[in-house]
């Protein structure tokens, strides 16, 4: 195998952390002894231990020995901590067991690292190649990116149409649009997003539960937005009046992804303010309503979007577009 088929392997380990690390970055970890794996890991969960951690105790709980660790290769999306947070430093755990070579897709942006793993490991006379499948790696970090880069978390806009382009009937009457699948879609949305909003409209109107129901993990933190909230508000709901005050506290609260669901005037405003990294919109294959409230209007070119897949199943297809690299 080459390294990048080992690092699409990392790739593939991580995803399975979706929705369970946040606020921390999505990593995998092989380790390779003659061109075979023979131990693999990924971060599980925020808190717990990270993907170099969990392949290294993985093969030695296997009565295996540490000796072989020398003459090893390690491959890892993201580069090894070299701070103490949640867990000990990864890149003094690879030092300790003298492994050849390290493989890193991507530098870790995080101030508390920034280079610093790659350099501890340098020092200890470790073999380190940067940059292979990075690509890949941003592309799967985007939330974490979003944070510590950008300094702000990464917004994903989601709504369901008609076949004809509305996306609810004038009466503002909880309709379901899209099928089965589709919902399942959202669903995972929700799963792996930290936080996920609704205008003030959407909330009255349809009392969303917004909530992962199919997938299970820490389920996303609420937010209402509206600058005239006028009553009780939902003690599970936080309320926000203007992007600026909402990254604020998304930024506070290690909040590093927004799935925004509407209604029309919150979709079109956040699509104003130029934030946007995604737009998923789901479309029926067949239902009509021949009037009601239009879907957003939006030119993707205008907001730095491109158009990257587009799908179907049973009832709709789903159109994705995300914030050009």
């Amino acid at each position: 195998m080459k390294p990048i088929d080992y690092i699409r392997r990392c790739i593939e380990l991580a995803a399975q952390g979706k929705g369970w690390v946040n606020p921390n970055p999505l990593v995998g970890c092989v380790i390779v002894h003659e061109d075979k794996i023979i131990s693999e890991g990924w971060h599980q969960g925020y808190g717990q231990a990270h993907a170099e951690r969990m392949a290294i105790d993985e093969y030695l709980s296997a009565g295996n020995v540490a000796e072989i660790f020398k003459e090893c290769d390690v491959y890892v999306s993201l580069e090894p901590c070299s701070h103490f947070g949640k867990t000990p430093p990864c890149a003094d755990l690879l030092v300790k067991h003298r492994f050849k070579r390290v493989f890193v897709s991507m530098l870790d942006p995080n101030i508390l690292v920034a280079g610093s793993g790659i350099e501890k490991l340098r020092q200890a006379g470790i073999s380190v190649e940067v940059g292979i499948g990075e690509a890949l790696a941003r592309s799967q970090n985007r939330f974490f990116l979003s944070f510590h880069e950008k300094k702000r978390p990464y917004f994903i806009l989601k709504w369901a149409e008609t076949s004809d382009g509305f996306i609810a009937p004038e009466s503002r009457f909880r309709t379901a649009i899209s099928g089965v699948e589709s919902q399942k879609y959202v669903h995972a949305l929700r799963q792996e997003c930290s936080a996920i909003l609704v205008g003030r409209t959407t909330l009255l109107g349809d009392n969303p539960q917004l909530t992962d129901r199919y997938f299970g993990g820490p389920q996303p933190v609420k937010f209402v937005f509206s600058s005239s909230w006028n009553g009780d508000l939902d003690e599970d709901f936080q309320m926000v009046e203007n992007v600026q005050q909402f990254i604020k506290i998304c930024m506070e609260q290690g909040l590093n992804s927004v799935l925004v669901e509407g209604g029309l005037q919150t979709l079109e405003y956040f699509l104003a303010t130029g934030l946007v990294d995604e737009v998923h919109q789901i479309q029926s294959k067949s239902m009509v309503l021949g009037t009601g409230i239009n879907g957003p209007q939006f030119e993707s070119a205008a907001l730095g979007l491109d158009k990257v897949s587009h799908t179907e199943n049973e009832s709709d297809f789903i159109t994705v577009y995300k914030r050009k690299s």
